[in-house]
């Protein structure tokens, strides 16, 4: 007899992965499949990715078929996990260097001025191009200061764009940029990973749908530049030399966002600590983790305290050591002689 519906909990991760409740339901349904029969209280280790144990099944004991709803959800104890080792949060855990967190914030903090309008008519629109090796915050960190800052925020992710049908994307763009000519509120305009729309002239081939795509981005970046909409486009790349030169044109305040060094890191692993101090004890030395992390981006830092934390919690460890980490790291990357001086 086949189940009707099964609900399955996820109660503890055995490798490390960004967990996806949908993509697991898949998974364990086709797991599931292969079992002579599933009954209620059923441990069952899904690959080298996870454990999970059946909490319900209508009737018990019962075969699962393509037919039956898969129900995942997520033991409280992965959910804290997950929601520890999620991105930037506040300003505060924005770890840039000073400099380039005042411009950004300057410049958002302009949109909000009541003579916005006016300056940008008599001296034009400044278009920010943040770039640099990914992982240091390029896309969250504007969002973040947007939103403490009480403006709006609009994001397009260039490369969703790409894959749509010839024709299509232009027309998406333009129609993104036509409601942002026409807002009245301050708004931060985010066109993420710009390059996927933006590549030089004489890489397209013949490819006119990629012609097309970036003329829709400089026209609709031209139209906003001649609207008095509070609207400050920003960019994100992770290599500038790729982004053709007439998009380049429209951004002329570049700031490479470099997150390196003893000092930043220092901050990048106080707050992951922290982070990892609601889940588990932490006790490590900064000074031995330090030097191992300093040409780390801060998003490989994220994955190397969530890597740790995963495995001492399932390991049955009450505190996280700097062993903890120094594993996670060779997890990651090897040896120290082995791994290269950057991370990309």
């Amino acid at each position: 007899m086949y189940a009707r519906k099964v609900r399955v909990e996820i109660i503890s991760l055995t490798r490390t992965l960004d967990l996806d409740p949908k993509g697991a339901e898949i998974i364990i349904r086709n797991h599931l499949m292969k079992q002579r029969e599933v009954k209620r209280g059923d441990v069952i280790e899904v690959g080298d990715m996870y454990f999970a144990k059946v909490l319900e099944i209508r009737p018990s004991p019962a075969k699962i078929g393509k037919m039956t709803e898969v129900e995942v959800v997520l033991h409280q104890d992965v959910l804290r996990l997950r929601q520890a080792y999620t991105s930037f949060r506040s300003s505060e855990e924005l770890i840039w260097p000073k400099e380039v967190k005042e411009m950004v914030l300057y410049e958002i903090k302009l949109l909000k001025h009541s003579k916005y309008s006016r300056l940008i008519g008599e001296f034009g629109r400044r278009g920010i191009l943040l770039y640099g090796r990914p992982g240091t915050g390029k896309s969250e960190g504007p969002v973040i200061l947007a939103r403490e800052e009480g403006v709006d925020t609009k994001e397009i992710f260039c490369t969703d764009l790409q894959g749509v049908y010839a024709g299509e994307g232009a027309k998406l763009i333009e129609m993104h940029f036509e409601e942002l000519t026409r807002t009245k509120r301050p708004t931060l305009l985010m066109l993420e990973e710009i390059e996927a729309l933006a590549l030089p002239s004489f890489s397209y081939g013949l490819r006119g749908d990629a012609i097309e795509l970036r003329n829709a981005i400089i026209s609709g970046l031209d139209r906003l530049a001649k609207s008095k909409a509070p609207v400050l486009p920003i960019a994100t790349t992770n290599n500038v030399e790729v982004v053709d030169p007439a998009v380049l044109s429209r951004f002329p305040k570049r700031i490479n966002v470099d997150v390196r060094g003893e000092r930043l890191m220092s901050k990048v692993i106080d707050v992951y600590s922290k982070r990892a101090e609601k889940i588990i004890e932490v006790n490590i030395d900064k000074s031995s983790v330090i030097p191992l992390v300093s040409d780390l981006s801060p998003r490989d830092v994220k994955n190397l305290f969530k890597i740790a934390v995963e495995k001492a919690i399932i390991e049955g460890k009450k505190v996280l050591g700097t062993e903890d980490l120094l594993k996670a790291y060779k997890m990651l990357y090897g040896t120290i002689e082995e791994t290269s001086r950057y991370h990309y």
